[in-house]
Formats: structure tokens, sequence, C-alpha cells
């Protein structure tokens, strides 16, 4: 996927009041909403154990899988829809079976020996949001339809490079052109063995290949017939393309048009995940809610807001006053919320995102000599000593410090943290006399000389506003001058629709490009192929980069069934690339999130950036001071309600600070019925003076409003802090 970049505490007399959230993915059904007694404040609804409001800035371009490419939109699928398999917790590397009942493997016999088939059984009792439960219809029906729509912008690239081999692609062109591109799978070609080679290949047909390469087995087991091997398509499997939706729903509202995307499911969903879509407000919010009849671990979270908030500080703000759960910021601005103890940032975990500065092997030298005073040639970068030169003019260290550090400097095409990863390639550090070394071996074809010896301007472009590109160019800038007055560089920003036009312009006044890869699935094939194969490489209409020794192995790599075999291909495309410089591997970002201090349970997976709700639960406990002051024991006492909006139970922890006991009364006051009356002695549980102790759980009735008494015995002075805790189910 292309990177386009573009609470605190409130003090009364013998009463401090504060709030302290976690977050646990065993915890089921709803919460409950607090209330003090009339002279306590109110609590926000941030603050409501069953509520989560996150702040961000980017929103869903819809929210179709078929359609949907943004990682803003991607982000919200993966909490409203499932795939058969998913990756574990926060393995990128391991994936576990969610509405399949097994991963496929070779081993387990779900994936043929050869690799062509892969079979699925489905998990019984899996129902839609809709209410019909899962069957294989709606599996073949969901991946067909897929390849069907084949949108343009779209992600069904990732199904149809391994089966049905681009057809979509070559409806208008004749069956001859498609079949002689193709793997000649033997169903497929069946589809087209009673039509002319010179037939004009339509919709329909597009439609036919989809019916023969997803396939019904019985009830409960789907089969995908693959073209040719291709490891990696376990983790397509668990890309957001392969969502599953309900095919009575879709059916219901358009179904499906060959060609076209369905205007209903672009603001639509109807998925098994944990949670529905309740509302989508265009630039303002999307609102979910906890499907209750989800088949797995019911989140705790029943309810979750995304706000989409443009403005930084206002997100900051948000998140300090805890009307935000937690936001979106820039690592870069992470000072932002540094030594503020309600805010917790959680970072540090490698990305798999690479961003990268690949070179122009075929420039239009003569518009950029014209137009910018440079005075290079069309195939400056085609020599290995000015790559290599180049690559030494960079201060690479200097531009993760303007990341605040949150990255950290790639050896190649495969990231960090990946299959096929080999960490003994080296990297190219800054070295102007290094750079001056390769410079001395380059040659001018004008001249004869080196470039050296007759220096040489270039210009370098960034799309204004991205401070990253920016701060690239600027580097690379001062290296370059620094090597004497016969070097200059001129730095230009492009409004973003030049700046793309740009890079997909044949030939391209661009001399660089910075660019950067999300991965669309965990495969290292997903780079490789992406960045190095010369026919097939997403980034080669730019570059026009070729080395036929890395085609072979990228490709090979790419059909491999054996992992460790895998592994040592992607080492040597790994050395290659480090022997060849197609680019200049600047930064993989490393993972970053704010939260407020009260969420615990996140976890990092670099499959998916952003939040992943039902792992979340939210217990609000509040931290009372309970005080022994001069008097009787009832001028001491603390009272509060409560009221529970599910069943649940709730206990008091209780941190002693040198009382003796506590006596606490619970009072339904629904029914006006005491359901609890408990005396704890310290002394009896061993928190005398100081200790911490819990009382039994107490089962709250949804609904019901519930009044607690707390009296202190002890010396004058001496203190307790209580924590109110309720767990849902």
């Amino acid at each position: 996927m292309l990177s386009v970049s573009i609470g605190g505490s409130i003090t009364r007399r013998m009463v401090h009041v504060y709030a302290i959230v976690t977050l646990c993915a065993m915890l089921g059904a709803s919460c409950f909403g607090i209330g003090f007694s009339s002279a306590a404040p109110t609590l926000s609804a941030t603050t409501n154990p069953a509520s989560f409001v996150y702040a961000t800035l980017g929103e869903p371009y819809c929210l179709d899988p078929a359609v949907e490419y943004v990682s803003d939109g991607v982000d919200l699928l993966l909490n409203t829809y499932e795939t058969l398999v998913w990756y574990d917790g926060p393995r990128a590397d391991v994936l576990a079976p969610v509405l399949a009942t097994e991963v496929p493997t070779v081993s387990n016999g779900l994936i043929s020996s050869d690799g062509l088939t892969y079979t699925l059984h489905l998990t019984p009792g899996v129902r839609f949001h809709d209410g019909t439960l899962l069957t294989a219809d709606d599996v073949v029906y969901s991946i067909q339809r897929v390849i069907r729509i084949h949108d343009f912008s779209g992600p069904s690239w990732e199904l149809e490079q391994v089966l049905t081999d681009y057809v979509s692609s070559y409806v208008g062109y004749t069956v001859a052109d498609y079949l002689a591109a193709s793997y000649h799978a033997p169903w497929i070609e069946a589809v087209f063995h009673h039509l002319h080679s010179k037939h004009i290949i339509t919709e329909t047909d597009v439609q036919a290949v989809a019916e023969v390469a997803v396939v019904k087995v019985d009830d409960m087991t789907v089969a995908f017939r693959l073209t040719h091997a291709y490891p990696a398509f376990v983790s397509i499997l668990a890309s957001p393309v392969c969502s599953i939706l309900s095919k009575e729903y879709v059916e219901s509202h358009g179904g499906v048009v060959n060609g076209q995307q369905n205007d209903w499911m672009n603001t639509h969903i109807c998925g098994t995940g944990p949670y529905s879509l309740v509302s989508w407000e265009l630039g303002v919010s999307i609102t979910l809610t906890r499907f209750d009849g989800y088949h797995g671990t019911l989140p705790s979270l029943v309810d979750v807001t995304v706000l989409y908030v443009n403005d930084v500080y206002t997100r900051v703000s948000m998140l300090e006053s805890g009307t935000a759960d937690s936001i979106y910021l820039p690592s870069s601005l992470e000072y932002l919320v540094t030594g503020n103890p309600d805010i917790s940032v959680v970072k540090g975990t490698p990305t798999f995102t690479l961003e990268f500065a690949a070179f122009n092997f075929h420039i239009d030298s003569t518009g950029l000599n014209a137009l910018f005073g440079a005075t290079i040639t069309d195939d400056f970068f085609t020599d290995l000593h000015m790559r290599k030169a180049f690559s030494r003019l960079v201060d690479y260290a200097s531009l993760i410090r303007q990341r605040g550090g949150g990255a950290v400097q790639p050896n190649g095409p495969i990231p960090m943290g990946m299959l096929g990863y080999d960490p003994t390639v080296p990297v190219y550090t800054y070295d102007l006399a290094a750079a001056q070394a390769e410079l001395d071996q380059t040659i001018n074809p004008a001249t004869g000389h080196s470039w050296w010896v007759d220096g040489f301007s270039i210009p370098l472009f960034y799309n204004a506003g991205n401070v990253y590109r920016q701060a690239f160019c600027e580097v690379l800038k001062a290296g370059l001058e620094s090597l004497g007055p016969r070097f200059t560089v001129n730095v230009v920003a492009l409004d973003w629709p030049t700046y793309l036009s740009w890079i997909y312009s044949n030939p391209s006044m661009m001399p660089m490009m910075v660019g950067g890869w999300l991965p669309d699935y965990s495969d290292p094939d997903n780079f490789a192929t992406t960045l190095l194969d010369s026919a097939q490489g997403y980034f080669m209409t730019f570059s026009g980069y070729a080395n036929p020794a890395i085609d072979k192995l990228v490709r090979e790599a790419a059909a491999e069934l054996d992992p460790a075999v895998r592994v040592s291909l992607y080492s040597q495309v790994s050395w290659l690339t480090y022997g060849d410089v197609p680019y200049l591997w600047l930064a993989q970002p490393l993972s970053f999130q704010v939260l407020r201090s009260w969420v615990t349970g996140y976890y990092f997976n670099p499959m998916h950036s952003s939040l992943y709700f039902a792992a979340l639960s939210k217990v609000v406990p509040i931290g009372i001071e309970v005080v022994k002051v001069q008097g009787k024991p009832a001028l001491s006492a603390v009272s509060w309600t409560f009221q529970a909006s599910s069943l649940g139970k709730w206990s008091l922890k209780i941190e002693n600070n040198g009382l003796l006991k506590l006596s606490i009364q619970v009072r339904d006051v629904s029914t006006g019925m005491k359901i609890a009356d408990p005396q704890v002695s310290f002394r009896d549980m061993g928190a005398l003076p100081t200790g911490t102790v819990y009382t039994a759980p107490i089962s709250t009735v949804q609904g019901h409003t519930y009044a607690v008494v707390v009296t202190p015995y002890g010396n004058v002075g001496t203190s307790a802090m209580l924590f109110e805790q309720f767990m849902p189910g």
C-alpha cells in the first residue's frame, strides 16, 4: 500500500476523585454509569467503562472491504468485519483461526502439496450483524464479489494476482491476449475453451473465472484454487479484502453488479465482527456498538466513537481533559504530552512501513535542465558509482533524530520483524570521503571527465507540507554541497497533484522520488515484488530499475513453499540490493500510540496500525479517600451512588493506611433492600497498619441504582483509599 503521508483530579473535603481505566480482552458484556450524591461531581461520558472515544485525523473513503484501500477505513473494518484467519494478538508472523476452524498448512492437509488448493472449514454457529448464520455460501459470495467488482483503485488485486491472473484487466481484450499472459490453470482455460481466441473478454467472463476460482465444497467448507503456488496467500486470507459479508444482506441491498461499486455497502456494514455500525456522520464521527450476538468473547466496551478532529492541539486538549481515551498524534509531537502522568505513550516496536528514496533511471533531463537549471543527464543514476555516492551523502542519523528517534534505518526491502529479514545486511552511513571516492569513478558523457571534476546541479522535489520528505531533501542538499561549490542542490516544493503526476510520468523530470510502502499483507513478497521486480513492481514505472538476478530470486522466493528456503532467498535479495543501490533506505518508523493512563492492555500489531477495540475493556474505579476524623464514626462516613447499566459484579479494592476497620453498607435504591453489610477488619486480614484487601463481589441488576455508605474506624487522621470496581457479565 503506497504511503502518501500527508483529566486531572478533583479534591473535596475528605473525598479525592479520579478515574483509573484498564483495558482487558477478558471482560465481557456491558458496564455501568456512575453517579455521585448531589455534593459530588458528575463524571464525563468518557469515564463510563462502557464507552471509548478515539480522536483522529483521517476518515474512511468507504466501508466496503471490496473497495476500501485507505488505512483509516481499513482500521475500522478490522473492528466490524472478520476474515477466515487473522493475526494472533501482536504477532504479525502468526495466524490464528477466526471464521475458519484451522489455519491451512501443507502439514494439516488443508494446502495441497503443489500449493494450488487451499481448503478451509468454517466455524459453526457464527452469526452476522443481521442475525443470519455464516455458511460457505457467504464466504464464496464475499470473495467472488471482490473479483467481480474489481475496483480499479481498491484491493482486489491481492486476490486477482493469484486466483484469476488479473482477468479483469483484460476486459475489452481478446481471450488469446489473456491466456498468453496467464499461468494456464486448467479450470480457467476451461471457461474459455468453447470461445474463439478472438473473443473479447467481458464482465460476464470475469464472473465465470471468479466462480471456478472460489468454490463451495459443502455447507461449511470452501476451497480456493490458485493459478500458481503462492505461499503468501494464507496471509492474504487475513487481509481486510477477504472480509466476509452476509450474502443475504448484500443481495437485499443492491447485490453485485459486475464492475461497479455498491453504493449501499459503501456506507453500511454487515459482518460478523465484534462491533456493528451505528452511524457515520461524514467529517464528524463514526459510532460503533458492541454486537451482542458475537461468536467470540464479548468485548467489554459497548460503545465506540471515532471523532475526526483535524487540529492536533484540539486532539491533545481532548486527551488531557479526558474527553478522549486515545488520539492520533504524530511521534514528532510527543513533547506535547511528555510529563503528563494522566497520559501514557506506548512506542518503540518496528512497524512494517518502509520509507525510501528511489533513483530514476530514465530522467527527463531536457525538461528538468530547462526548467530548473539542472546539469544532469537522462542516465545520471544508471551509474552504480553515482548511486553509491548518493548513498553516502545522506546523514541518516540526522533524519532519525528529526523524527524524535521514532524510527530505525532499514537495511533493504524487507522490514525488520518480517519473514526474510536478514540483520547481517549492513546499512549505508554518512561518509563524505567515500562519496568523493565514488564520484571520482563516475563519467560525465558530455566531457569524459568524472562528475567529481565537473560537478553538477540537481533539483530535489517534495510535496509541500510533508516535513519528512522535505527533511530528506535538505539533508541530501547539505551533504552534497559540503563537497564544494561545484555541487548545488535546488530543493523545490510541489503541490500534491503535481508531485503525484510526476511520479507516474514516464520519463519523469524527478531525479529521485521520496516515498513509502505499507504492507497489504504480512509477507515479504509484498515488498520484494513491489519494490524490485522489473515487470511487476509498483515503483518500476517511475524508476525503470531492472536487475535480472534480483528478478529471478524475487520470483523464486514468491513461489517457494518451504519457509526456510524462502528466508535464504530473501537474504540473497537483500544482499544484492545492498550492492546495487536502487534505493536509499531512509526509515522504518516505530510504533507510537498515546492513550489516557487509565488505558491498559493496548498492544501493537504492525498489520493493523490503529486500535482494535475488541481487545480493550474499560473498568473505571473511583478512588475515594476515607479519613477518620475527630468525633463519632458517622461523621467520617462517605457515601455515593452508582447505576448498573448491565448485570455484573461490584466490589471494592481497599488500600489501608492505619485504619482498624471499615463498615460498608450497600443498598439497592430501586427495591429499598439492603443487599450487603460487610465489616472489614484490617487486623484479621493482615492489612494493619497498611495493606491492600478486596471485598467480596456483589451481584448487580441492570438498571438498578445502588447506594454505598462507608464508615471508617481507627485513630484520628488514619485513612484508606477505596477503589470501586465493576466487572460486567
